[in-house]
């Protein structure tokens, strides 16, 4: 574990470019029982804002959309 919150760090990829960002971090793969929280993952997000209107009032609502895979080894490969 490296101490780091992971949502502020996938949040921040998301915003640092108008096609998001990928990030890296640490995570429990549910996929193995006999694992720790300490798996390498990287993960894509990106922003999306939708505009709109509600009942007849111009609208804007912002989107997070991420994903992430998990890792051989601490290097991302």
């Amino acid at each position: 574990m490296t101490g780091k919150l992971i949502l502020p760090q996938i949040v921040e990829a998301a915003r640092s470019s108008p096609e998001g960002g990928f990030v890296r971090y640490y995570f429990d793969d549910p996929a193995d029982d006999t694992d720790s929280a300490d798996i390498p993952k990287v993960g894509y997000a990106r922003e999306f804002t939708v505009e709109g209107m509600v009942r007849g009032t111009p609208t804007q609502t912002k989107f997070l959309v991420g994903s992430g895979f998990f890792c051989d080894d601490a290097s991302g490969g």
